[in-house]
């Protein structure tokens, strides 16, 4: 009777180190297995966010199609010890099950682009900020804002941000760079014009700017300009009258009136 039994026992303890040395090949395998991009230019986007459970991180995966398998995602990475860290990551066709999950548990997460374009006013680059998913915090507002993140402080530029980074932080270092650009362009500009400060610079620059939206057209309607100023004459342009009447809040949507003129 002892005999069976041990020969049970023994057994069985051969049957389930079988298996798990079974489940274990299929495992490697599917952690091998090239993941599926639905997308057109063979990547794929995961927002994965703070607090974030390894099941919930796995089933997550099956619905972006990136794998057939939610489970077997999470016995791997629960097998592994991996902890899925918060961030946006962009997933290639070329990369396997194993680089993704690898690179959750590692937090090697991409930068997604926040573009400000030309003209834009102020108001609407906070706005935006403000609106963004991927970004954390608020913005200190206590000052007013044409005084602290004036009309012209902010370069437009695409810019690169890494997910979670502070509000806060974006809209000082898109300032910061607007003001190495001013720098250089007012350190190496004609001094026979007559601007005498950067911040006039600027307003010209965007009224310019609001006038026509065509580059070689610029600096004719520059020309013009510069030379009413050396004249003393009004400049009698029609944005700084729009600017006026909406208080840089948002852009005009209608044309100017007699009365707005007068204004």
């Amino acid at each position: 009777m002892i005999k069976i039994v041990r020969s049970f026992c023994f057994y069985g303890i051969v049957l389930l180190i079988s298996m798990m040395v079974l489940a274990c090949v299929y495992l490697y395998g599917v952690s091998q297995t090239l993941i599926t991009i639905s997308g057109q230019d063979g990547k794929q986007q995961v927002v994965v966010k703070s607090g974030t459970s390894i099941s919930q991180t796995a089933f997550q995966l099956k619905n972006k199609g990136l794998v057939s398998s939610a489970v077997s995602v999470e016995i791997m990475m629960r097998m592994m010890g991996f902890a899925p860290q918060a961030g946006l990551y962009v997933f290639e066709s070329s990369q396997t099950i194993w680089d993704m999950i690898d690179a959750i548990h590692k937090g090697k997460t991409s930068p997604f682009s926040f573009m400000v374009p030309e003209g834009m006013l102020t108001s609407d680059i906070i706005r935006q900020l403000k609106e963004n998913p991927y970004l954390t915090g608020d913005i200190d507002m206590s000052k007013s804002i044409h005084v602290t993140y004036g009309e012209g402080t902010v370069l437009p530029e695409t810019y690169y941000v890494d997910y979670g980074t502070p509000r806060q932080d974006v809209l000082v270092r898109m300032q910061n760079q607007q003001k190495i650009v001013l720098d250089t362009i007012w350190n190496n500009r004609d001094k026979s014009i007559p601007i005498k400060t950067k911040t006039d610079l600027v307003i010209l620059a965007s009224i310019v700017e609001m006038e026509t939206p065509l580059r070689h057209e610029m600096p004719l309607v520059a020309g013009v300009y510069l030379n009413r100023l050396k004249k003393r004459m009004h400049l009698n342009a029609d944005p700084t009258v729009a600017y006026g009447v909406t208080m840089g809040k948002h852009k005009m949507k209608r044309l100017l009136t007699r009365k707005d003129l007068r204004t």
